[in-house]
């Protein structure tokens, strides 16, 4: 969030930067943006995620869960940013193979800042899990002892566990997964909206981001600054880029996810 602190240097200097353009936030605002623009009009976006320990690798983010698991994070609820409690808020969301049904429950990201920015809506809500459950337990326990309160001691128990980290990768999946709820009002009814993603973490991470930076390259993105997707990045056009990348977006119809063809 620093980063958007930067955005009138930035301009001043001409440069146009994109910040956050990965798995999420990333892929998870351009397809809100995407439904927002499909619906009449759109009261909340609802983002959830799902992550596996036998689906990453590296330090930080080991770091980056403590972080968003850890003590209050803002949620733009009720048209205004509040502080949840990480953690509360557990709800059953039903994700693409292979995760089926996974609870999630608050977790601190950008998306709630950011996108009620660009985006009219009453809500933004960012929630996610780990699989297997046993390690969201153990995570809660870290927070609840403690363990997590400062950077200094995030740090300290994230090398521990990224050190012994082939023992959380039993019994998970390779695979990462994303779920975007857009509600609100479409020919005059209510309606939901809900894409989805599933794919390693590190193709979800690094193909928006190299999209982005080739758009960047070409002078195809140039508006000086530093700005969250959704506020800079044709939402329709860049997906259907990263879908001829290679990477299937989903949309959940009767209960079923079916892909979302692009010609």
């Amino acid at each position: 969030m620093s980063s958007l602190e930067l955005s009138s240097e930035a301009a001043k200097a001409g440069v146009t930067c994109i910040t956050g353009l990965g798995w999420t936030p990333g892929l998870s605002n351009l397809l809100a943006a995407k439904g927002y623009r499909e619906l009449d009009s759109c009261r909340s976006i609802d983002i959830s995620w799902v992550g596996s320990a036998a689906d990453s690798k590296g330090l930080a983010v080991v770091m980056h869960v403590f972080h968003a698991c850890t003590g209050k994070v803002p949620m733009y609820l009720d048209g205004e940013l509040k502080e949840v409690e990480a953690g509360s808020g557990k709800e059953p969301k039903l994700f693409p193979k292979p995760f089926g049904e996974v609870k999630v429950f608050y977790t601190g990201h950008p998306e709630p800042v950011t996108i009620p920015k660009h985006l009219k809506v009453e809500r933004v809500t960012l929630k996610g899990a780990l699989v297997p459950e046993w390690q969201n337990s153990l995570v809660a326990l870290f927070v609840k002892l403690g363990l997590t309160k400062t950077p200094g001691r995030k740090r300290k128990l994230s090398k521990i566990i990224h050190s012994i980290e082939d023992l959380f990768r039993a019994g998970g999946v390779q695979a990462s997964g994303l779920r975007v709820d857009i509600s609100g009002e479409l020919k005059g009814e209510e309606a939901t909206l809900t894409y989805g993603m599933v794919d390693r973490m590190w193709r979800l991470t690094s193909i928006p981001a190299a999209l982005g930076a080739m758009m960047l390259a070409s002078r195809e993105l140039d508006e000086p600054g530093v700005h969250p997707p959704e506020a800079a990045i044709p939402a329709e056009d860049f997906l259907k880029r990263v879908a001829e990348a290679g990477l299937k977006i989903l949309k959940l119809e009767r209960g079923e996810w079916r892909e979302v063809e692009y010609s």
